[in-house]
């Protein structure tokens, strides 16, 4: 081996090439510049290869042009109400909450029941039931006992020529013969006992009608009544009987009438006159007896609207004990004021 190395040495010198020695220092230094060059070239691979990886996590992928860019519409779920309580009340008192109120009325028979129930002719039952929330135009059932007897004629005797057409609500006719109507529905201001007026002579025609109107309640639509009157008079009659009425109402003291005490005031004249002439009168019911349920007394409003020798009164019945609003009742006799005029 010794012998080989000489030999190279001496071909070297005769070439001018490096010498053995020399051929290895260079030769280990490549080694470590090889080894050093891998090893930068391994770091920039691992770089890079972290540097690539990170678009795939914080890049959202091209979006194609030619593609159109679509969303999925919002969906909003629809718009509730609680369904109104209508056991207990007529059919036609039914369907007209329920329809005031945005709901649909599908109306049943239900099994008769036995002569001299005070449930015949009402609602027994109601699906879905109240006060749960459903859609608008949700159709309510309702299960209506049959009557157990003929429905009464009204025994008044005015001709009720009035068209219909002066009146908001049609749904249910009110009946003045004498002692026909219950103190608490009554129809008409009587704050006398008992109330015969001059211009009763003088009346043509008379026509009432319940009226069930809507009201917004915590922005919730709720039932609310008013009874709906257009007397007709000849000659004097309507002037007399707004002149008249008011004098009754300052003569007489607070009346008992059952269980119930009214009593009569003349509110101030608002800022407003409808029609020819107007009165507001506030009416105070007051249970004598401890009431079951709802406060024991109520103070509803009475619109007294003249135009020409037409009279409407417009007496608020509220719901449950509770009134109707004063701005509900005057729009009440405003729009009738129109309709005459």
């Amino acid at each position: 081996m010794k012998e080989f190395f000489d030999q190279l040495r001496a071909e070297a010198e005769r070439l001018d090439l490096p010498q053995p020695a020399e051929l290895r220092e260079r030769s280990d230094r490549r080694a470590a510049g090889r080894g050093a060059a891998a090893a930068f070239s391994l770091a920039v691979v691992i770089a890079g290869g972290f540097v690539a990886a990170k678009p795939l996590f914080h890049e959202h992928p091209p979006i194609n042009a030619d593609r159109p860019v679509t969303s999925s519409p919002a969906t909003t779920a629809p718009e509730t109400r609680p369904v109104p309580d209508v056991i207990g009340l007529s059919r036609i008192e039914a369907m007209s909450v329920l329809t005031n109120q945005g709901f649909k009325v599908q109306v049943m028979t239900a099994s008769p029941v036995s002569s001299g129930d005070p449930q015949a002719g009402k609602v027994r039952l109601q699906d879905p039931v109240a006060a749960l929330r459903m859609p608008s135009q949700t159709t309510v059932t309702i299960w209506v006992d049959p009557p157990q007897e003929s429905v009464p004629v009204c025994a008044d005797t005015f001709p009720k020529r009035l068209p219909t057409t002066l009146f908001v609500k049609t749904e249910v006719e009110i009946c003045f013969a004498p002692g026909e109507t219950p103190t608490n529905t009554e129809s008409l201001p009587a704050p006398c006992v008992p109330t015969v007026l001059a211009s009763d002579a003088l009346i043509e025609d008379r026509r009432g009608f319940i009226a069930t109107l809507s009201e917004q309640v915590s922005g919730d639509p709720a039932p609310t009544m008013a009874h709906q009157t257009i007397t007709k008079y000849k000659g004097t009659g309507a002037k007399d009987y707004m002149s008249q009425l008011t004098k009754e109402i300052g003569r007489c003291l607070p009346i008992t009438r059952g269980s119930l005490r009214l009593t009569y005031l003349l509110e101030p004249v608002p800022q407003e006159t409808i029609g020819d002439q107007s009165l507001l009168i506030s009416v105070e019911y007051r249970l004598l007896d401890k009431p079951e349920s709802g406060p024991p007394a109520s103070t509803y409003l009475v619109s007294v609207v003249r135009v020409g020798m037409h009279v409407i009164v417009i007496y608020d019945k509220g719901w449950e004990g509770m009134p109707s609003k004063r701005v509900s009742i005057l729009d009440l006799a405003r729009e009738i004021a129109r309709r005459i005029t």
